[in-house]
């Protein structure tokens, strides 16, 4: 026969074991459910569409992926073939690149893809012909 302590002890230990069983399964449940908009939140915090570990700075929306920055020495617009790919415009950095003539000190801000040939000898364009259009004279202006 048991003693009604042993009984007491048998009925306690099972309702802890309940107890725990019935715990373990709240916080499973609890933990494993994560609501869409939690979860888009945990990618993109900003909201500007691009996942938060790729993001430059993902609290602010306007900050969004690194772009490609090309070296503009001469100040004119338009770089050269010399890039970095960073989060934001570093020295003497543009997002369009073209230049055939990025040298500060030759008269590189006038030479760049959107400028007009001169009849001059030199490619003013960047469009790998040199005076396009001008009369063949023989003679340089």
């Amino acid at each position: 026969m048991r003693s009604l302590r042993a009984t007491l002890f048998l009925q306690m230990d099972w309702h802890m074991h309940q107890l725990h069983t019935a715990i373990g399964v709240v916080f499973l449940t609890g933990c494993a459910v994560i609501s869409d908009a939690d979860e888009a939140l945990r990618k993109d915090g900003d909201g500007d569409g691009v996942h938060w570990r790729v993001d430059c700075d993902d609290e602010e929306p306007e900050v969004g992926l690194k772009s490609i920055w090309y070296q503009d020495l001469d100040e004119d617009g338009y770089g050269s073939d010399v890039s970095l790919e960073h989060c934001i415009s570093p020295e003497f950095g543009v997002l369009i690149s073209g230049d055939c003539n990025d040298k500060k000190n030759d008269g590189g801000a006038a030479i760049h893809p959107d400028a007009t040939e001169e009849c001059n000898g030199i490619d003013d364009n960047c469009d790998g012909e040199v005076d396009e259009g001008c009369e063949d004279t023989g003679d340089l202006l």
